[in-house]
């Protein structure tokens, strides 16, 4: 007794979806750009975050003046204390 495999081609080949123009959904993606483009609400969000990011960079840059300045008073007050106690 043989064993047979028995394998099953399709005769036709599988439907293919096709794109089609929907112009409902369409309009409704223009209304959504355009109401995005029109809206205001988040423009306070963007300028306090920008003022934010100046202010820091602003403080970052006084830090670093300010630092050398402080490196200095204290190498003065080390080198004064090392003067008296010799």
């Amino acid at each position: 007794m043989a064993i047979g495999v028995l394998i099953r081609v399709p005769a036709t080949r599988a439907p293919v979806a096709k794109i089609t123009h929907n112009s409902k959904g369409l309009t409704e993606m223009k209304n959504l750009m355009r109401r995005l483009w029109k809206e205001e609400d988040g423009q306070d969000l963007i300028e306090y975050a920008l003022l934010v990011a100046l202010v820091a960079l602003a403080a970052t840059a006084g830090m670093n003046i300010l630092a050398g300045g402080i490196n200095n008073a204290f190498s003065t007050v080390a080198s004064d204390l090392a003067s008296y106690t010799t």
